[in-house]
């Protein structure tokens, strides 16, 4: 603000070296790196595309800012595109949180709307489109995640919000036409025992997936423990504890009259 301390984003490359044959291992600052001076422009929220895209997403404002990295050499951040992806109307529209799962971009800002975008780097200039727009959430969203899905075009989203839900969605990614879905799953805040009146509602205030096939067909990857996991954060909106809880999601087969019709997803509090 009027700190004098330039608004901006910077970035450095970080290099993995093996001390020894044990799994132990340190990391060393990449030389080259570069600060990306917004001036009086805040940005908000980053995330990182998978390696073979080399892009980075930067949220400012009502809209969100694609840059592509040249090469890990001499990093260089070329600007491809910038989109609106927040349309709040009572207030200052703005996106507060993004996330890179493949070639689609995840979002959500004042408007307590979640969107998908599909980024096409193969044109010129390069293109976005909405796939998905979720229905509104009626209290702030204070986190989601997104990964991939037992198939190439299956996208998780999960939301953490005021209302003391978390949510989640399964998208087709691979749609062309942008609709509204029903939340798949929706979870509520546990009773955590707290019965001071002045600790306010229990609510979300994170989520993470354990898997993170961004940019990765998850199909082709071995099982992992970690895959059906989803973890969350519970607080009160005043004061009491906070606690992590781990769910396990599976898709189970759903049968009438014998036939398949259709996967469910199952969830079961582990702790």
């Amino acid at each position: 603000s009027k700190s004098g301390i330039p608004n901006g984003i910077f970035m450095t490359t970080v290099s993995q070296h093996q001390l020894d044959s044990s799994v132990s291992s340190r990391f060393g600052h990449h030389p080259h790196e570069q600060f990306l001076d917004l001036g009086s422009v805040l940005p908000f929220a980053v995330s990182l595309s998978s390696v073979e895209l080399c892009l980075c997403a930067v949220t400012i404002g009502s809209k969100v800012h694609v840059y592509q990295f040249h090469n890990d050499q001499q990093i260089g951040l070329e600007e491809l595109v910038s989109f609106q992806a927040d349309f709040c109307e009572d207030k200052p529209a703005d996106v507060s949180l993004v996330r890179f799962v493949s070639n689609n971009i995840v979002t959500s800002g004042n408007d307590r709307t979640i969107r998908v975008w599909n980024i096409d780097t193969t044109l010129t200039p390069c293109a976005i489109k909405i796939i998905a727009e979720l229905e509104s959430i009626p209290k702030d969203i204070n986190d989601l995640d997104a990964c991939m899905g037992e198939t190439p075009s299956e996208l998780r989203i999960a939301s953490a919000s005021d209302d003391g839900l978390l949510r989640l969605w399964c998208v087709d990614s691979s749609s062309s036409s942008s609709a509204a879905l029903v939340p798949r799953v929706t979870f509520d805040a546990p009773d955590d025992g707290n019965k001071d009146k002045r600790a306010g509602r229990s609510i979300f205030k994170a989520v993470r997936w354990g898997k993170r096939g961004a940019g990765i067909d998850a199909s082709s990857l071995s099982k992992r423990p970690a895959d059906s996991l989803l973890l969350g954060v519970q607080s009160r909106l005043s004061r009491g504890s906070s606690y992590l809880i781990v769910w396990r999601v599976e898709e189970e087969e759903e049968r009438k009259g014998g036939g398949l019709c259709g996967t469910r997803s199952k969830h079961v509090m582990l702790s």
